[in-house]
């Protein structure tokens, strides 16, 4: 074999080789259900900053979307595929567990289980003034397909269904239910983006639901390297700050907005959130503490 042919050869191999380390990762995720919608925004936008933080590694690729929306049942079947999307923030099921890979990191520091009640301005009597056992006879607004549906049916709420994500706020503006839960990653934000077409509506400041839910990143078992380089990622933000800080800077405003400390606290439980995660999230240190001095932690980001 001439001395041209093994470097030809030798060429090949090392091309096969790198693009194998390289193969771009197919990243598609979900669509938000709504242009009022802004509930995936942190988490869509962390996704970005952890694939570039490990292009080196793994190599440059692109984030698209869904070409649709999709409930969450569809969703799940979408993801066991892993062609129309790869990967999902979701709050963590023990069934979705069994089904896909969950990459075993809280996004939001399980912020969206710290919930507040939206309502209308002229809600009477307000909130405060109710026992909890009143506040669980006011009719409430949730989509049968969310996690926390079950949750607070068992806990004694009398829950109304809704059809589609954004029929509620219209549904509670109606008066067709009282109260409608939110993450407080989500309330402040969702006022705001339908305040012009719904100005009644308001978030109570006197009522906090605390439950445990944790989102993390749900990923096709189509996709395995996809979700390595996710966890990959996480670690490498969270190890060089960069993760609390980006938290923080996002959530601090509607955190110090919401008062905490100074909310009557309703706990529930959530058996459908793996024990172990749970554990494992609180050990190490991956939770928000409400206990916690918040105006401290909050004072660099917010104005």
């Amino acid at each position: 074999m001439t001395w041209l042919k093994l470097c030809c050869i030798g060429w090949l191999l090392s091309a096969t080789l790198a693009s194998s380390v390289f193969a771009s990762d197919k990243v598609i995720i979900n669509l938000p259900l709504s242009k009022q919608d802004p509930r995936y925004d942190f988490s869509h936008r962390l996704l970005e900053l952890i694939l570039v933080q490990t292009t080196e590694q793994y190599g440059a690729t692109k984030l698209q979307h869904a070409p649709t929306t999709m409930t969450r049942d569809r969703t799940l079947q979408e993801l066991k595929r892993g062609e129309l999307v790869t990967v999902v923030p979701q709050v963590s099921l023990v069934e979705w567990q069994q089904q896909l890979i969950q990459v075993n990191f809280p996004l939001l520091k399980g912020i969206q289980g710290l919930r507040v009640f939206m309502v209308r301005k002229d809600l009477a009597p307000p909130l405060k003034d109710l026992s909890e056992q009143q506040l669980k006879q006011l009719p409430t607004g949730l989509l049968p397909y969310w996690s926390v549906y079950p949750l607070l049916k068992n806990a004694g709420f009398k829950v109304v269904d809704g059809s589609e994500y954004q029929s509620l706020f219209n549904m509670l503006n109606r008066g067709r239910f009282d109260t409608f839960s939110r993450g407080i990653n989500e309330a402040y934000n969702e006022l705001e983006a339908n305040h012009q077409q719904y100005p009644n509506l308001s978030i109570d400041n006197s009522v906090l639901i605390n439950i445990p839910i944790l989102t993390v990143f749900y990923v096709s078992p189509k996709h395995p390297r996809l979700a390595e380089r996710l966890e990959q990622g996480l670690l490498m933000l969270e190890q060089s700050g960069k993760l609390n800080e980006l938290f923080y800077a996002e959530f601090c405003p509607d955190l110090m907005r919401a008062g905490i400390d100074k909310r009557r606290v309703i706990g529930i439980n959530n058996p459908n959130l793996s024990v172990e995660f749970l554990t494992q999230a609180r050990q190490q240190g991956r939770l928000l503490d409400p206990k916690l001095p918040l105006d401290r932690i909050c004072q660099p980001f917010v104005r």
